[in-house]
């Protein structure tokens, strides 16, 4: 139970600044991590894919592109050991709690403890499905 009170607090403070350079973000995957994003496009469903950490520093440079003040949260569903040094986490990220009609993502994570560390292998969102504040 400590480890997901450390994982809700840790992710949420790297998203409270939208003005947090993409290197420091990125620095919580593994070099060899991917990222698998789905998104809702006219047409149907689109899915992205960034592998490795080069790759994972753009997609967040991208998206932090045009800085603001930002307050997010993740609620984490669940969070089990699958062996002493992986980690599964499940749940939804608020993309900022100071908007009402900010969106909820839904992720999954896989996290391998490297040193006193737990850093990303893979990050699934689905943004397909995600909800707008209490509008549904």
């Amino acid at each position: 139970m400590r480890l997901v009170s450390w994982r809700k607090e840790a992710s949420s403070a790297s998203h409270d600044v939208l003005i947090r350079p993409a290197p420091g973000h990125a620095d919580y995957y593994l070099e060899d991590a991917e990222i698998a994003l789905v998104t809702r496009e006219e047409g149907g469903l689109k899915f992205q894919t960034q592998k490795g950490r080069a790759e994972i520093e753009k997609f967040y440079a991208d998206i932090f592109k045009e800085p603001e003040t930002i307050k997010s949260r993740n609620t984490v569903e669940y969070a089990k050991l699958i062996a002493p040094d992986v980690l599964v986490i499940a749940g939804t990220f608020d993309t900022n709690t100071l908007k009402s009609d900010s969106p909820k993502v839904s992720f999954y994570q896989v996290r391998v403890k490297k040193g006193d560390q737990w850093l990303m292998s893979s990050c699934s969102s689905d943004v397909s499905r995600r909800s707008r504040g209490s509008g549904g």
